[in-house]
């Protein structure tokens, strides 16, 4: 459990730049040291795809597998400090929160919790952590909620020039009527 606060990091981390295209389709280069202004030509294809609505999985062409849940932080409302708390009095008290538990903690998909990274096909891996560097307004959603839990309904769909590691794309557009 995080709160919102909380920055995951990496000693000597590289990075890998991917981008999740309509089809599914992904792209990533990788920059060593983390140096985004240093980052490989080649780039590597790729496919994605969400599992539900809580984790992505990123299979690339070079055998290399990211899965990770989407970001999900402790509402303040159940604690501030999430690892103090734990510290001082244990996780006891957070053993029963569920993953439909929503009333206890937030979505923020925009960014995943600490992942793994297999290197297929031996089955060797690493962790890591990712967020979204640039949002494109591909459609426009309205917030509903029962009391209880939020959600966004998607109300309408925009025609956006979109880019990715190889060039520029173009999105759909469709308007979804209420």
């Amino acid at each position: 459990m995080v709160n919102k606060s909380h920055d995951f990091s990496f000693a000597g981390q590289d990075l890998y730049r991917i981008n999740l295209i309509e089809g599914y389709k992904a792209e990533a280069v990788v920059c060593k040291g983390g140096d985004k202004a240093n980052c490989s030509q080649q780039v590597i294809k790729g496919k994605w795809t969400a599992i539900y609505d809580q984790a992505l999985n990123i299979e690339l062409e070079n055998g290399m597998r990211f899965v990770a849940n989407l970001r999900y932080n402790i509402k303040k409302s159940i604690t501030d400090d999430p690892f103090t708390e734990a510290q001082q009095k244990g996780t006891d008290q957070w053993a029963q929160i569920e993953t439909g538990d929503y009333d206890k903690f937030d979505s923020q998909c925009d960014s995943t919790m600490v992942g793994f990274i297999h290197n297929l096909p031996e089955i060797t891996g690493q962790c890591f952590f990712g967020h979204q560097e640039k949002h494109y307004n591909y459609e426009k959603s309205k917030q509903i909620t029962n009391g209880k839990v939020k959600w966004n309904k998607i109300v309408e769909h925009y025609n956006v020039q979109a880019e990715t590691l190889s060039g520029p794309i173009k999105a759909n557009t469709t308007i979804v009527k209420e």
